[in-house]
């Protein structure tokens, strides 16, 4: 039997990945190897010169230790490096609990998988993070005082992985976690979540004592306090900060042209403080590096310091700040050309950074543009949105759920029932559950039974989407054993219709959840191939105007049916129609469909780096 060809070398397949800015990188396994190899000969075992008569049985016990020795190296710093790991987490903790929260996620985004001179790396800071944790959570001097302790606010996933690590933290077992932390919530959350965990006992010792912040990570996390002042936030990015280079008149000059509002509509003082915030950033980034925010000309030199930065949202808050920035002196002061060519070159790169097709942008800003009243009955129209309400009913004050955090067995037919799915949970599925008929036609998506039979809610797409959607929207909130109303949850049981910010959230986490679930539990090309077929049709289906139709080869119509499967996923929760041959987003839907796609692209990315 042939093998199957390898789905990134189909055409349509690579030129569905060009269009979102992905890019397949293979050999991470070997510098794996070659990582392990050092430790490997200490066993005996030369990579370059095995035996032919080579004890299999050995080499796998010899590998398994290696790679516990190198998880271990990589994760327990010591001496100056974990001093560097734990001033990380408390200028951070200080920072997200005095709601300073751009510079508290560009601490993060600052790290790198290696350290640096001055600088921990990623491994290093959960590492020093989940064992303070422990150690912490367990001594009973601390346990009473840290039993309080709760993940703050953070979008993404992170949160939940906070509340999964201090219910490890608990039992003392955070740190032998980890390597199931990082499997089921890849390794970005896993730190953000070490983050967050530490912050969250912070802020209970300062409640519980009555003390400052600073006082609270001192005690708790050791070490001298940070001696970099809040207000120069450039130490955030892992560099040096020295003295803005900029007068403090221009700056308030800058913040009263953003409060007046550039545009009709714009300005409002909430938008310019918190733009200040991110420009005194910038400016203690840009004067630690010897560049002059006053010189138009060094505008592109800040631009190659901040594309070093490794996450995304923070990046895009920066571009947009140093935008306005630059628009501003274009607009207010002299060397008007040369501005305008610095604000130029911002713009292209806000674009640079941008993986969506023009077809997907335009298709955003026609339906953000639309009547909110327009979009937020479309939305209440949904399958997804218009549960909530007998969900929250059905949740009362709280439900026990299991310990991955999701709808007990016997809890799964009711909850998979509100969005129309018909599911029994069973201790063992029946033979005949796992038998799938392929479609009359490869253009048709896969079938769905009539009847799903779950062990777990994992085994109900749907469901598992939906319920990720529902604590990311913060409509649920997880504690260590039970699911309870979320912060969220009383917008939307004050009205008829849904907030619209909030469902906006739901849909476009279940859209990102629906088209990479398998990516989470599984890497293979096979299953990344159906992901990215799966985003095309979506695509196609934003701005139908846009696409035609095109034939198939082989290889790429045998993954179509598992692709139209998530299509159909979409579409059974009301985001996408069917009508005249064609797949449709309705356009007041396009908004918080297309921003779900543009997350799973990112993730998409982020698996092919």
């Amino acid at each position: 039997m042939t093998a199957p060809e390898d789905p990134f070398a189909n055409p349509e397949v690579r030129a569905a990945m060009e269009r979102a800015g992905v890019v397949h990188r293979p050999g991470m396994a070997a510098q794996l190897m070659n990582e392990l190899a050092p430790l490997l000969a200490a066993d005996g075992f030369d990579l370059d010169d095995l035996d032919e008569d080579l004890d299999l049985d050995g080499l796998n016990k010899a590998l398994s230790r290696a790679a516990e020795r190198r998880n271990l190296e990589l994760f327990t710093p010591v001496g100056e490096q974990r001093s560097r790991s734990i001033a990380v987490l408390r200028e951070f903790s200080t920072a997200l609990i005095e709601s300073r929260t751009a510079e508290a996620r560009a601490m993060l985004a600052a790290l790198r998988p290696d350290p640096g001179d001055d600088r921990p790396s990623t491994a290093q800071v959960i590492g020093t993070g989940l064992g303070l944790l422990d150690t912490r959570h367990t001594d009973p001097v601390w346990e009473a005082v840290l039993r309080g302790a709760r993940a703050p606010k953070w979008k993404g996933p992170a949160r939940a992985v906070a509340t999964d690590i201090l219910a490890l933290s608990r039992k003392g077992r955070a740190f032998d976690s980890l390597d199931s932390l990082v499997l089921r919530h890849r390794g970005e959350f896993v730190l953000q979540g070490t983050a967050l965990a530490v912050a969250a006992s912070v802020a209970a010792l300062a409640v519980r004592e009555g003390i400052g912040v600073a006082d609270a990570a001192e005690r708790l996390l050791g070490g001298a306090r940070s001696a970099a002042p809040p207000a120069a936030t450039g130490s955030a990015f892992g560099l040096p900060v020295g003295p803005p280079v900029l007068s403090s008149a221009l700056i308030e000059e800058f913040g009263g042209w953003l409060e007046t509002g550039a545009e009709p509509g714009n300005g409002s003082s909430e938008r310019a403080r918190a733009v200040i915030v991110v420009f005194e950033t910038l400016c203690g980034l840009a004067a630690s590096q010897g560049i002059d925010l006053d010189d138009p000309d060094d505008i592109d030199a800040l631009l190659d310091l901040l594309f070093e930065l490794d996450d995304p949202q923070t990046l895009e808050e920066c571009l947009e700040v140093l935008h306005d920035y630059a628009r501003f002196r274009a607009m207010s002061g002299d060397d008007v050309e040369e501005w305008v060519a610095a604000q130029e070159l911002v713009e292209n790169a806000i674009d640079e950074c941008n993986p969506a097709p023009g077809a997907l942008i335009d298709a955003l800003e026609a339906s953000d543009g639309m009547d909110p009243a327009v979009r937020r009955a479309a939305l209440a129209r949904t399958r997804i949105v218009s549960a909530v309400g007998e969900l929250l009913a059905w949740l009362g004050e709280s439900r026990a759920i299991t310990a991955a955090g999701s709808p007990r067995r016997a809890d799964i037919a009711a909850v998979a029932g509100m969005i129309g799915v018909r599911t029994e949970g069973v201790a063992k599925r029946p033979p005949q559950a796992d038998l799938v008929e392929l479609p009359d036609a490869l253009d048709e998506p896969l079938p769905t039974p009539e009847v799903t039979y779950a062990q777990a809610a994992r085994d109900v797409p749907m469901l598992s989407a939906w319920w990720e959607a529902l604590q990311q929207a913060d409509v649920l909130e997880r504690t260590a054993t039970r699911m309870r109303p979320g912060p969220e949850a009383p917008a939307w049981a004050a009205g008829a219709l849904p907030p619209l910010d909030g469902a906006e959230i739901l849909v476009s986490v279940y859209v990102a959840e629906t088209l990479t679930q398998e990516l989470h539990r599984d890497a293979w090309t096979f299953e990344r191939g159906v992901a990215t077929l799966a985003m095309s049709r979506l695509l196609e289906a934003l701005a139908p105007e846009d696409f035609e139709a095109e034939s198939a080869d082989p290889m790429t119509a045998w993954l179509m049916p598992r692709a139209l499967r998530k299509i159909g996923l979409l579409e059974l929760a009301g985001l996408v129609e069917v009508g005249g041959g064609k797949r449709v987003v309705p356009p007041p839907l396009r908004g918080a469909v297309g921003r779900g796609l543009l997350m799973a692209l990112a993730l998409l990315a982020e698996q092919g780096s």
